[in-house]
């Protein structure tokens, strides 16, 4: 699937895995799994290795779908602020800001 294509962001993993088997496998309560699903920046890299594990999935493919969904999520806040009327950056900031936080 991944290798494939057909997954590119973190979250799409969970149409093809319950939330609740994760949450288990990785000793976690499941309200804080999807709390990190919104913010998944605050993973820890031995909760991605061991989900990469889990899955029998190369860490580094999982690192990559973990980073395109920061990054489509980083995107779509600067998005909502800017659909919302509080167009403070340029969208020129907007992008060096993103690459450059």
């Amino acid at each position: 699937m991944i290798e494939g294509g057909h997954l590119t962001e973190f979250n799409q993993i969970f149409d093809y895995i319950p939330k609740s088997v994760v949450a288990n496998d990785l000793g976690t309560n499941y309200n804080r799994l999807i709390r990190l699903l919104t913010h998944v920046e605050q993973f820890t890299l031995k909760e991605i290795f061991s989900l990469s594990s889990f899955c029998d999935l190369d860490s580094k493919l999982v690192l990559d779908l973990v980073y395109n969904q920061y990054s489509s999520d980083k995107f779509i806040g600067f998005s909502k602020l800017i659909y919302a009327g509080y167009n403070i950056l340029s969208v020129q900031e907007m992008k060096f800001r993103l690459y450059f936080p």
